[in-house]
C-alpha cells in the first residue's frame, strides 16, 4: 500500500507540474513585456534606444542616460487574452475554452537625475508570469488544472555616460519566484476525479547590462542583456480526492525552473520634427529549459523528470511616432 501510494504520488507531481509548460505555454512561453504603457504604444520597438521614460530601467538602463530630473513612474495593464482548445488527445473527455485567467500586470520605477552623465534607477517588475484555468475533468486534465507563476523582480540600476555618445549600464535583479500548479493525477473520463496541487518559491539573483550609442542627434541605438535566474521551488504538494478532500499529507518536494536569458537591439531614428521610426528585435534563450526535476525534499530522490522540448524566440516590432498635436503624442506599433 505505501508503494502504491508513492507511485500515485509521483505520477501525480509529473502531471501537475507539466502544467508549467502546457497550461502556460504562449507564443512567447509565460514571458511578459508589458511594463511600460508608453512603450506598449510602439509594440515594444526600439526600447533598448529608446530612453523615453523610467521604464529604461528595465529595457535598458544605459538609456536613462537620456533621461532629466527625478522621475518616479507606475504602469498597469489588464491582460485578456481568448484562447480556445481543440481536440481529442484522450478517448474521452471535453475541451476548455478561454482557459488563460485575466491578468493585472503592473511595474513601478524610480529615477534619480544625480548629475548629466550618471544617473540612478530603481524597478519593481513582472517579467513572466500569467495563469490558466481549466475544469476538473476536460481533456487534459492530466496535464493541467490550474496554473499560476508569479514573478516580481526589485531591479537597481545605474548607467554612466562615459563618451559624448557612449553610454553603459548595468543592474542587480532580485527575483522572487511563486508557482501553484494542479493536474489531475489519473483519467476516469470526463468527469471530476482526484487531483493534486503543488505550490512552491524561491528568491534568486541576476543582472542586467546594456550599452547606448548616440549615433548623431537624431539616430540611436542600443543592445541590452538580461541574465538567466535559476531557481529552486521549494514548497510541498498534496493529492486531493474528486470532492476536494485531502488524501494524503503534504510532501515537501523541491523543482529547479530557470527564467530565460533575453538579449535585445534598438534602433530609434527622428526622420523629422513629426516623425520617429522605432526598430526592435529581442532573443529569449527558452532552450535552456531542457528539463524538469521534481526531488523529494527529504530523502532527495527524484520523483519524475520531465523532458521539455522548448525553443529559443525572437520578437520583432516595428514602431512609428508621429507628432502633430503638441501635449498629445501618439504611438504606433
Amino acid at each position: 500500500m505505501s508503494i502504491e501510494r508513492q507511485n500515485a504520488k509521483s505520477i501525480g507531481l509529473a502531471a501537475l507540474l507539466l502544467g508549467l509548460t502546457t497550461g502556460t505555454a504562449l507564443a512567447g512561453g509565460f514571458q511578459l513585456h508589458e511594463e511600460s504603457a508608453l512603450a506598449m504604444g510602439n509594440a515594444y520597438a526600439g526600447t533598448a534606444a529608446s530612453g523615453d521614460d523610467a521604464s529604461a530601467i528595465f529595457y535598458n538602463p544605459a538609456a536613462m542616460v537620456r533621461l532629466k530630473g527625478n522621475q518616479i513612474m507606475q504602469s498597469g495593464t489588464l491582460i485578456a487574452p481568448n484562447s480556445k482548445f481543440t481536440g481529442t488527445g484522450f478517448p474521452f473527455g471535453t475541451g476548455s475554452n478561454d482557459a488563460v485567467i485575466d491578468s493585472l500586470v503592473g511595474s513601478t520605477f524610480a529615477f534619480w537625475d544625480y548629475s548629466p552623465d550618471l544617473k540612478f534607477g530603481i524597478g519593481v517588475e513582472t517579467p513572466f508570469g500569467l495563469r490558466t484555468g481549466y475544469k476538473n475533468g476536460w481533456v487534459g486534465g492530466p496535464y493541467a488544472l490550474h496554473s499560476a507563476v508569479t514573478n516580481i523582480v526589485v531591479n537597481p540600476s545605474v548607467a554612466y555616460r562615459i563618451t559624448p555618445d557612449i553610454s553603459i549600464g548595468a543592474g542587480v535583479d532580485i527575483s522572487y519566484i511563486k508557482a501553484t500548479l494542479s493536474s489531475q493525477t489519473g483519467w476516469t473520463g470526463p468527469i471530476p476525479s482526484s487531483y493534486a496541487i503543488f505550490k512552491g518559491d524561491d528568491y534568486s539573483f541576476g543582472y542586467n547590462v546594456g550599452i547606448l550609442w548616440e549615433i548623431s542627434k537624431s539616430t540611436r541605438v542600443g543592445l541590452a542583456y538580461r541574465s538567466a535566474i535559476h531557481n529552486q521551488l521549494e514548497g510541498d504538494m498534496t493529492l486531493y480526492t474528486a470532492g476536494r478532500v485531502p488524501s494524503f499529507p503534504k510532501m515537501p518536494v523541491t523543482a529547479k525552473v530557470s527564467m530565460p536569458a533575453t538579449a535585445s537591439f534598438g534602433l530609434v531614428h527622428d526622420f523629422d520634427a513629426q516623425w520617429t521610426g522605432k526598430l526592435g528585435l529581442e532573443w529569449t534563450g527558452w532552450s535552456s529549459f531542457k528539463e524538469l526535476r521534481v526531488v523529494h525534499a527529504v530523502s532527495g530522490g527524484t520523483l519524475s523528470n520531465t523532458v521539455e522540448d522548448w525553443r529559443d524566440t525572437i520578437y520583432a516590432s516595428v514602431g512609428l511616432d508621429p507628432r502633430f498635436m503638441p501635449g498629445h503624442p501618439l504611438r504606433v506599433g
